[in-house]
């Protein structure tokens, strides 16, 4: 009897068998991939917010740079809008998208009575857009301009 219990005190002492040591590996791979999903899942979700802050930052950038442009240059009559070759013109103000990379297309839209001007800019990346108005100063009003120039 003596011998038959030495024997089950070797068996306890000997460690882990090799299911319980395959099934603490399983789970703790099932760990990694939850975490390897999730830290995946917030970078997507930070540079989209990243992408989305820079968009809006350059387009405040570009609003305040073509107001300050276009009333340096504002003189009563017509000031024509265009927008070719990554260059918005309005009046004597022009601006360049290179300058802004975030900023991706312009469009304008020019209302009824031709005194306010509706810029949109989009960022394709994104998928933002926003738009502001531009008011004409000393009864100017804009010509061109159309929709998607």
């Amino acid at each position: 009897m003596k011998h038959s219990r030495k024997t089950s005190d070797r068996r306890q002492s000997r460690g882990f068998t090799l299911v319980e040591l395959a099934i603490v590996m399983a789970l703790l791979a099932l760990v990694g991939v939850v975490v390897v999903g999730f830290v995946t899942v917030v970078s997507g979700q930070a540079r989209t917010v990243n992408a989305r802050a820079d968009f809006m930052e350059a387009t405040l950038s570009f609003r305040c740079d073509l107001e300050r442009a276009f009333a340096e240059g504002d003189v009563p009559g017509e000031a024509s809008v265009s927008f070719s070759d990554g260059v918005l013109t309005v009046g004597a103000a022009s601006l360049s998208l290179s300058d802004y990379p975030e900023i991706t297309d312009v469009e304008t839209e020019l209302s009824a009575d031709k005194t306010l001007l509706k810029i949109i800019l989009t960022n394709d990346e994104s998928r933002e857009a926003s738009s502001f108005l531009l008011a004409s100063h000393c009864g100017a009003t804009f010509t061109g301009g159309g929709q998607g120039e």
